[in-house]
Order: C-alpha cells, then structure tokens, then sequence
C-alpha cells in the first residue's frame, strides 16, 4: 500500500496533533502516524498547566479544547505563607491521556474530521532519503507494510526523536521529573496552587491545579541533576511533611509519571523536515512545562509549511525556524534555574513575605514584568507557568 501525501506528522502528542489540525484545516493533504495503539496512550489521566503565551489565539482559531482559564496563582513557602500572583492573562490547564476529552484526543478528533488520516499502532520500519531529504517513509501495521510519500514530515515524536539525526544535538546531561496522582476536587477552580521547599523538593516545586469539570491533578517536578531518589520518593516525603494537603489528595484515580529531556538543536528545520514540540527541544529548562510551546509550535509550523505549498517553495520553511528561536529564547528560564537552585527555605520564605509587600503598595504583576524586561501584558511565560 502507498500514501501519498503534502505533510507527514510522526507523533500524537500535544504538537503533533495540533500540527495535523492546524495542516489539515488549510486544505493539505495530511498523515498522522502514532506508534500507540490508541491517542494520548503514552501518559495517565492528568491535567496540564501553562501560561498564555499566544495560547489565546491558537485554541481560538482551531478551537482546542481547555479544561480551565484561570488568572490567579498562589505560591507558597515552606511555612504554608503565601503570596497571591494576579495576571491579566490567561493560564490554560488542559486535561491529558487517553480519554475521549483530553486535549490531544479531541484535538485529533477534529484533524480526522476535517480529512487528516490518522494510522495508530504503526512502526517506522525505514526512512528513505533523497539528499539529505526525507523521500518516503515506510511503516508497519498490523502486519502490513504501508508506503508514504510525504512532501514535508513534521517531527514530533518527542525528546528522543528519530529525526535528531539530521541535526545537531546539545544535550545538558538532564532532565526535567514528574510524578503525580489525578482525581476530583483536590482544590478550588479559581487558582493554580504551587509549593517551594529547597528541602523536601531540591531545584523543583509541586503543583495543584483543578478543571471547571472537577478533575484535579497534583504533581511533584524535580531538576535530575538534583534529584538523588524517583520522583514518587520526593512526592511522599512532600505529602508526609505536609498532612493537611495529603488529605485533600488522598483519594485519587490514577497515578502519573514522566520525565523530558532539556536539550538544544541548532536548526528548526532541516530540507523538508521540521520539528515542533518537545522533539525541537522547546521544554523550558526551569519549570519544565510544554503544552504553550507544543500548541504554538505546531500551530507556527502549519501555517509555515501552508505558505511553502503556496509559494511553490520548500525553501520558506525557514522561516518557521526564525519564528520559533523568536518566540522560545530559553536564556532567562536558564538564569531563574541557576538562582533558584541557589536559594535556601529561609530565602523562599523572605522571597514570599517581599512579594506579599510588594503588592499591597502596587501591581505586582506590572513590577515583575519590569524586572524581567516585559511588559505586564507579556509577562507570563516566565512568572506563572507551573505545568509539566
């Protein structure tokens, strides 16, 4: 069997289903292949978090689905004390896994309905190259050998995609961890809850965050490079340090774990290869979070690859690397990972009581933006994003 097709995305995921929503709706001729047997069977049941950063536009324009917009985030020292960040954006939680109202099943959905062929349980079996392009692709099936013909493949297989072999790979030896449990009602709907301690989570945090349906998730996320044990080691010794929050929790449905690379690659795209997602390497190296730069990758990617087509051009395409280097300069979550893996308790809790002061006499959200050199409207990617 051979498929010919304009875009090939490998992956899913979070971008690679956007990728496929947002090709398929401009009128390309669009494959998704999964290595899973069902979408969204990589991961549990859990919700995501992360800050506008142009989220509002996309999930407006392809109309993806959110399970929570809130724009308040408490952030609490060792003590219990904490200070209440308000924002005039947006910060999404999305529900994730492979239930039938998770954002990347959904998202699918909708690809499918438009016409994107979607092929599940599939192996790559063979790429075929052209120089130093991407020919064909060969998968198997079920048995089944399938031919594809891609004129652009979009990678989005994750951190440790097949395609990182047509570029240069930066790795930082580390990784961002996660554990977590998911269940109903952990909180209430109107905040994102997030917890410091240097002592029971080093160079990491925990987060609580619930959706207007009522699904709820808590999660621990720990730098590698500072952790000695598994994140479900640092996750109970949290909660056991911590009684009154472990009793919200108590009863949950399922558990989750997970982990993402932090790594560089030198180009966005490579001939008629491009990457989106955690396979461009775009997880932030401080909170570790992912969902903005999946969604707002794979969104850049198709209308790139949709003016290519146009252009007659495969050459444009780089213009989807310019873009994204744009949007996603990882230069100052890597200086708030190198101070923040620098403070003590004693500094979380001096750090809380100084923002607390602070926003009884002014906008807090107005002063960090100008620490950070942004605007109080652009401020989020960095301040408030606490999803993994």
């Amino acid at each position: 069997m051979t498929v010919e097709c304009d875009v090939l995305v490998v992956g899913a995921g979070p971008a690679g289903a956007v990728t496929s929503l947002a090709c398929v709706k401009q009128g390309l001729n669009t494959v998704l292949l999964e290595k899973n047997p069902v979408v969204g069977g990589y991961t549990k049941t859990k919700l995501d978090a992360s800050a506008d950063g142009e989220l509002t536009k996309v999930i407006r324009e392809l109309k993806l689905r959110t399970e929570n917009e809130v724009y308040t985030s408490r952030w609490y020292a060792p003590s219990g004390n904490y200070f209440l960040l308000r924002s005039s954006t947006h910060e999404y939680f999305f529900k994730r896994g492979p239930e039938a109202d998770s954002f990347e099943v959904s998202t699918v959905k909708e690809a499918r309905k438009e016409g994107c062929k979607v092929f599940l349980n599939t192996k790559i079996k063979m790429l075929n190259e052209v120089k130093g392009k991407v020919d064909s692709v060969t998968v198997s099936k079920g048995g089944e050998e399938i031919h594809i013909k891609p004129k652009v493949v979009v990678a989005a297989d994750g951190g440790n995609s097949m395609f990182h072999r047509f570029v240069n790979k930066t790795s930082e030896n580390r990784k961002k961890l996660g554990y977590g449990v998911t269940g109903e009602g952990f909180s209430d709907t109107d905040s994102s809850n997030i917890y410091f301690d240097a002592e029971l989570i080093p160079g990491g945090y925990f987060y609580l965050i619930t959706g207007k349906s009522g699904v709820s998730s808590a999660c621990i996320v720990l730098d590698s490079s500072k952790a000695e044990n598994p994140a479900k080691e640092y996750f109970k010794r949290f909660l056991g340090a911590n009684k009154e929050l472990a009793e919200k929790i108590k009863l949950h449905s399922n558990t989750f774990s997970g982990e993402g690379l932090i790594f560089d690659i030198d180009r966005y795209v490579s001939k008629n290869i491009v990457f989106v997602g955690d396979a461009a390497g775009l997880l932030d190296p401080f909170f570790g979070y992912g969902m903005t730069s999946a969604i707002v990758s794979g969104y850049h990617a198709g209308r790139y690859i949709k003016k290519a087509f146009e252009e007659d051009n495969l050459a444009l395409l780089e213009g989807y690397d310019s873009k994204i280097r744009e949007k996603f300069d990882k230069r100052l979550s890597y200086l708030y990972q190198r101070v923040f893996e620098s403070l003590k308790n004693e500094d979380l809790e001096l750090i809380a009581e100084i923002l607390n002061e602070l926003d009884k006499k002014g906008n807090l959200e107005a002063l960090l933006g100008q620490l950070t050199g942004e605007t109080a409207r652009d401020v989020e990617p960095s301040i408030n994003v606490h999803g993994t």
